[in-house]
């Protein structure tokens, strides 16, 4: 059934597809008038279009509208969910929303933020202002002015550090630089 189902949704989006697209929009315009007075979602429009065309009704098999926006290889999947729709009918669905989630961005990689990634964040937004606006300091002793390095870097980034250790500052320029490798690797 789900079969046969399928490939009348098709070839009925296919013989629309074939008409001159001032005709396709009127026609599409007055079946998505008929689900607004209707008060049906948007995951009635196929089968609408169906029993329109070829006399056939076959309810949408979920209770939700199920579609992609964004650009390619970004997109997003948008649930418009319906008053009626269940936390059971969200969860059958679920295995669709994956599949699509992979099919519309195969790269994605999922961020979890804590506490500490905000703090690490701010500290590489302190690293870039130091190196790219700010790279110069003055050498105490001889009045010169030089390219700051990691460890100048990591006096600006830990500004209120209790322990100003050399050892506690090389532990900080490691957790800079892997800060810097991190959010490298993002691009």
């Amino acid at each position: 059934m789900l079969i046969e189902r399928d490939e009348r949704f098709r070839k009925a989006l296919l013989s629309v597809k074939k008409w001159p697209s001032k005709k396709g929009f009127e026609f599409l315009d007055e079946i998505n008038r008929l689900l607004e007075n209707s008060e049906l979602g948007h995951e009635w429009q196929i089968p609408f279009i169906v029993l329109i065309l070829q006399g056939w009704l076959f309810p949408p098999t979920r209770n939700m509208d199920m579609k992609r926006t964004g650009k390619e290889n970004k997109g997003r999947v948008q649930l418009t969910i319906n008053p009626d729709t269940s936390i059971e009918d969200i969860k059958g669905a679920w295995a669709d929303v994956k599949r699509y989630q992979v099919k519309l961005w195969p790269k994605f990689q999922k961020t979890n933020f804590t506490k500490k990634s905000f703090k690490n964040i701010g500290i590489f937004w302190k690293d870039m202002e130091t190196r790219f606006l700010d790279n110069t300091g003055r050498d105490l002793s001889t009045w010169e002015t030089y390219t700051k390095k990691d460890m100048d870097i990591v006096s600006v980034a830990w500004p209120n550090e209790e322990d100003i250790s050399i050892e506690a500052d090389r532990k900080r320029r490691a957790n800079l630089r892997q800060i810097r490798h991190r959010r490298s690797k993002r691009r």
